[in-house]
């Protein structure tokens, strides 16, 4: 940036830049979230949200490695290693990210050439985003959708160019008189391999995952909780479709449970700025709790408000023997699934030649107990997608989506998929 007329300005414009766009994208998921704009008919807008959502991210993290500085090459090193933690491919697709065997020049390369082109394609889902937007209208705090509605100028305009106003001035002022408020001073050190900085830190609008995946002592499991974190917004308008109204202004047990999800998000924030010790981490644990908490008491809150608020006894009773029916449908799915999978275990060990047992025994019996797992992991998705539909979805549905993915497992090739061997 010095060696370029106002380098600087560009440079700090687009550091701080990202940092507003994110302030202003978390203000417009978590105000969608409390006035529940994401209901029908308006879901097309929410899933597309979240799909910009997560390539901004993508984005910015890339972004932040391009300076190769000290906090972004580690930081680098410490996401894209996660990725080992997927089976089978985990080793090649990280070797794939870097272009080398650790962080180094082929990483920065690959980097910034995604950093340029993912934000294309965050633009066209942008524009798909205002398209559905304007096609059944915007929301709005009392959840009365009717056509007698005011013009959007003058009045929204105006509205808009004053907000517009305030934003460029917090904007101007960040960026001219403290650009560096936002960033980490240990980013200007380059980046050096050798020396791992003692607190690593990413960027403030990573902190609640960061605070995620470190609150849990597993690798593999902090990885998947953290993916789970963002991942989990898709299944808000599911989980929700219950709400006999949109209006949370009106209904003080969601406003209270909202209010405990956006505190624990906070706090989680502050926590992943801190070092891990003890209590911080049993800190971070309750409150990640807190947050996928939400998600899984939406629909208990909203059979609640069916039940003791709406006078609607009877519906809540038809739900609550929905549910149960679809519960009991996918745990029987589930011990049938183990209890296979146990079966074919030991028939498969069992008919191991000699050379077989003794020479490849590991990873064989590795292989195919991955791919039982998959099986059983991917039932036990099956329970909590369709199970929270209230047993709403078609069963005969769901059986078909059930042999169609086995008979794509069954056809795997033999080197991934040991049913063959049997045979």
């Amino acid at each position: 940036m010095r060696d370029v007329n106002h380098g600087w300005f560009i440079r700090y414009t687009h550091a701080n830049g990202a940092s507003m766009m994110f302030l202003v994208m978390f203000a417009h998921i978590a105000r969608g979230m409390y006035f529940r704009a994401y209901l029908a008919p308006r879901q097309k807008v929410w899933y597309s949200g979240v799909i910009i959502l997560i390539g901004t991210m993508a984005s910015a993290f890339l972004g932040y490695v391009l300076p190769w500085g000290q906090m972004g090459y580690w930081g680098a090193t410490v996401i894209t290693n996660l990725f080992t933690t997927i089976p089978f491919i985990g080793q090649s697709l990280t070797k794939l990210l870097w272009g080398d065997y650790v962080v180094g020049d082929a990483t920065l390369g690959r980097f910034a050439t995604i950093h340029m082109y993912l934000p294309i394609a965050v633009g066209g889902m942008t524009m798909y985003h205002i398209y559905e937007a304007h096609k059944h209208g915007s929301s709005n705090p009392i959840a009365i959708d009717h056509a007698d509605n005011v013009r959007f100028h003058p009045y929204f305009t105006y509205k808009d160019t004053m907000s517009l106003i305030f934003y460029l001035m917090l904007f101007t002022i960040l960026v001219c008189y403290y650009p560096n408020l936002l960033g980490h001073p240990e980013n200007y050190i380059e980046a050096d391999p050798m020396s791992t900085p003692k607190h690593i830190v990413p960027e403030w609008y990573f902190l609640p995952l960061y605070a995620i995946l470190r609150a849990i002592p597993s690798k593999v499991g902090g990885a998947a909780l953290m993916l789970g974190a963002i991942l989990i917004l898709f299944t808000i308008p599911k989980l929700d479709s219950w709400a006999l109204s949109k209006a949370s202004l009106f209904n003080w047990r969601f406003t209270t449970l909202f209010f405990l999800f956006m505190n624990s998000i906070l706090i989680l924030g502050y926590l992943g700025t801190q070092n891990p010790v003890y209590w911080h981490l049993y800190l971070a644990r309750i409150c990640t709790g807190i947050y996928f908490g939400y998600y899984a008491f939406l629909p208990i809150l909203n059979l609640i408000d069916l039940y003791f608020f709406e006078n609607k006894k009877e519906k809540a009773k038809e739900h609550l023997i929905d549910l149960k029916k679809s519960i009991m449908y996918y745990i029987k799915i589930i011990f049938k699934t183990i209890k296979n999978t146990f079966t074919r275990s030991v028939t498969f060990v069992r008919n191991l030649s000699p050379s077989e047992a003794w020479i490849g025994y590991h990873k064989v019996a590795f292989k195919y107990y991955f791919i039982q797992g998959i099986y059983i992991w991917y039932t036990i998705g099956l329970f909590f997608i369709f199970g929270y539909h209230y047993g709403r979805a078609d069963p005969i549905v769901l059986i078909e989506v059930h042999d169609a993915i086995i008979n794509f497992i069954m056809q795997c090739p033999k080197y991934l998929c040991p049913f063959h061997w049997q045979n």
